[in-house]
């Protein structure tokens, strides 16, 4: 068995804008240094109160190619993928971190988080004391979908099977799915509790289909997956469905299954970091017969 330490790891070049400063070799060392350890020093806490910075292991010289790579490395992104031994992967990574970036549309985040936030604030008002595990304190997680539903829209996406655990289901279920607030609400009314006695479940529980309409007006159908579980045990039933909605379709088709069918799994950290389920779903996603995301590197 080989191993490549970070050391032994050589990078690729990638020319950013506006860092032509100095020599291409001296700029390509500094920037080698922040690839390798910027993360230790990325603005991944925004009150500053829990993650102080960490000084970097190899001193980095100042000047204007230090400057160019922090604002890449450094900033409101860490990325550690120097160790990873696929150079196609890493050149890959670099690429995405380094090239120029578009400039977000502000307002429309802003009115998606006012969205998600005001969903969170009827619900808690109306419906005081009553169970729901809100979305409060990651209404960013709206917007985000957002981005990667009108993204992969453009690439030919038209079907999305989702996968999440309780924290902000209903929230997604009506700004992402497509369902009414209405319908949701009605959830916490319990006018006849008679009616579903014996046939209902609890409402964080519950999956829902619906239409999601891109900025582009492309619409993708959304599936939101059953989760009867505080456990990830959904994960794998996500990527079922979905590798059998890409089949059906098939790979000769234009464009092929897998290219139309995106499976989207969502996990807290402390999730992926200790349910073994998600390692194993990971695993079992590369083997062949089984895999239900394309491998874009």
């Amino acid at each position: 068995m080989t191993t490549t330490t970070e050391q032994d790891t050589p990078a690729a070049t990638v020319t950013v804008p506006g860092s032509g400063h100095g020599s291409g070799a001296e700029r390509e060392a500094v920037f080698d240094i922040y690839r390798r350890w910027g993360y230790l020093q990325a603005a991944l806490d925004p009150l500053g109160q829990y993650l102080a910075p960490e000084p970097l292991p190899t001193p980095a010289p100042e000047g204007p190619a230090a400057a160019a790579a922090r604002a890449v490395y450094c900033g409101s992104i860490g990325l550690e993928f120097m160790h990873i031994e696929n150079k196609a992967r890493r050149e890959w990574l670099q690429q995405q971190m380094e090239e120029p970036s578009q400039q977000p549309d502000q307002a429309r985040i802003l009115s998606e988080l006012i969205r998600a936030d005001l969903f969170e604030q009827v619900i808690q008002s109306r419906y005081l004391g009553t169970k729901r595990f809100s979305l409060e304190g990651l209404t960013v997680l709206i917007p985000f979908l957002n981005a990667v539903l009108g993204s992969s829209s453009g690439r030919g996406v038209n079907t999305c099977v989702l996968a999440m655990s309780h924290r902000g289901r209903l929230n997604v279920m009506t700004n992402i799915v497509g369902r009414s607030p209405a319908e949701i609400f009605a959830r916490f009314e319990d006018v006849n509790p008679r009616s579903v006695l014996g046939g209902g479940d609890v409402k964080y529980h519950m999956g829902a289909t619906g239409e999601y309409h891109a900025p582009d007006g492309r619409a993708i159908s959304m599936h939101l997956v059953s989760n009867p579980s505080h456990l990830e045990a959904v994960d794998p039933v996500a990527m079922g469905r979905s590798r059998a909605k890409q089949t059906r379709i098939g790979r000769h088709s234009e464009p092929p299954g897998r290219d139309q069918v995106l499976p989207v799994t969502l996990h807290g950290d402390a999730a992926f970091a200790g349910q073994g389920i998600l390692a194993e779903c990971l695993v079992l996603g590369a083997q062949i017969g089984r895999a239900s995301c394309r491998e874009r590197v």
